[in-house]
């Protein structure tokens, strides 16, 4: 493999990316991959430019390509929203079924209910706007695209603001 121009420097570049099913990439298939500039989210480590002086070996002019799969993100809000939320579940549910069954109409299990669902979906959202916030930031580190991570940060803000209105209008006043 060479490269078009004597001039052209030798690098080595840092490549993060996200496993798509490969196991690993082998050093014969990274050199394959040819590039007259890194993407932008390359790093570039010790270049070395030739000068035209220097003899042209075919083996420097090789571009050294490193690939490191980035790391997957993992952060424990998930897990506490997916169990407050679980929990926010029970507690209507419960509710819910206590108020059908008796014979009374008194409404504060019902409202007993509502008012704990409320409040636990609201502590999930909080943990999910953590996550993604996190998840931004992780995404930001290794080059990573954030679509998807900024509108469910943004839909979780938007969830939490009605859901303390609903909370506040119905339940403290």
């Amino acid at each position: 493999m060479s490269l078009k121009s004597v001039n052209q420097s030798h690098e080595t570049i840092f490549y993060p990316f996200i496993n798509k099913g490969e196991d690993f990439v082998s050093e014969e298939d990274s050199l394959k991959i040819e590039r007259s500039s890194p993407p932008p989210s390359a790093l570039i480590l010790n270049p070395q430019l030739q000068t035209d002086s220097e003899p042209a070996d075919t083996s420097d002019q090789q571009q050294k390509i490193i690939i490191v799969q980035a790391p997957v993100f993992k952060h424990p809000s998930r897990l506490i929203s997916s169990i407050v939320t679980t929990m926010g579940l029970v507690v209507f549910f419960l509710a819910f079924f206590a108020f059908s069954g008796s014979s009374t109409t008194n409404f504060d299990m019902l409202e007993f209910g509502f008012g704990g669902c409320c409040l636990l979906f609201n502590f999930a959202f909080i943990m999910e706007i953590v996550y993604y916030a996190n998840l931004i930031a992780h995404n930001n580190t290794y080059g990573i695209g954030n679509g998807w991570a900024n509108f469910n940060l943004v839909l979780t803000i938007v969830l939490v603001s009605l859901g303390l209105l609903i909370f506040t209008s119905n339940f403290v006043f």
